[in-house]
């Protein structure tokens, strides 16, 4: 008997030393989130249907991206908010464990120029209590890109031209026969746009003018582009 209850003893003290005790995902308690930013800088053109990368000097640098963390409507959460003017000031802190959305943005959208660039990106996410997640957030572009470049043909019929882009706003951006593409301008989405310029041909003092409104606007994240022709064997591009 005595060797019997031994053996039980012995099973009894090995069952112990292999069990492991479980944290358990819960919702009670409080968690933290750390963000991670990406930046997609395509645009579609309107006319072509292709896709264009803008440069690199029209991306903001990931701590630069304002953040916003809200809680969701109708949840436990839904009274927490809390503002970050650049994401280099968050700091990862504890939160209640429940759902909330981020908001990452950058620039002025009622802004126009060669620096006017506007990004924005949102994720929903989910605290748990006791834990440490990582998400990151994708910004896109919010408003639209102009820039003008002239084709082969056009820089062979014509020894000089200036151009004038309009937005409804009533700013002005000007382009020459060598402007280059990779120079966009950014106007607000769904501006109307008006086209104004003057080419010199090769060999001649006469100069020819053209007007056009090159789209009714523009839409997000998009490059507009609009050919014509100015003269035989000739042609200039919005893009």
């Amino acid at each position: 008997m005595k060797k019997y209850l031994l053996i039980l003893t012995t099973l009894a003290l090995l069952g112990g030393g292999c069990s492991k005790e479980e944290i358990p995902e819960t919702t009670d308690g409080e968690g933290s989130v750390e963000f991670r930013t990406t930046t997609c800088s395509e645009v579609d053109s309107q006319t072509t249907r292709a896709q264009t990368s803008l440069p690199d000097n029209c991306k903001p640098s990931g701590n630069s991206f304002k953040l916003v963390v809200k809680g969701k409507e109708g949840t436990a959460t839904a009274e927490y908010l809390a503002e970050y003017t650049t994401l280099s000031e968050y700091t990862a802190p504890f939160m209640p464990s429940g759902d909330y959305t981020a908001t990452i943005s950058y620039g002025d959208p009622q802004q126009e120029g060669s620096t006017a660039f506007c990004y924005q990106g949102a994720l929903d996410f989910t605290i748990l209590a006791r834990k440490t997640i990582q998400k990151t957030i994708t910004a896109s572009l919010t408003n639209s890109v102009i820039s003008l470049e002239c084709g082969e043909w056009f820089k062979k019929y014509y020894s000089e031209a200036q151009f004038t882009v309009q937005t409804e706003a009533g700013n002005n951006f000007s382009f020459t026969h060598s402007s280059s593409p990779d120079t966009p301008i950014f106007v607000k989405p769904g501006s109307k746009l008006l086209l104004k310029g003057t080419a010199v041909k090769w060999n001649s003092r006469s100069s020819r003018s053209v007007s056009r409104r090159p789209a009714p606007g523009t839409k997000s994240g998009s490059t507009l582009r609009r050919r014509d022709r100015a003269a035989s064997a000739s042609d200039w591009t919005i893009r």
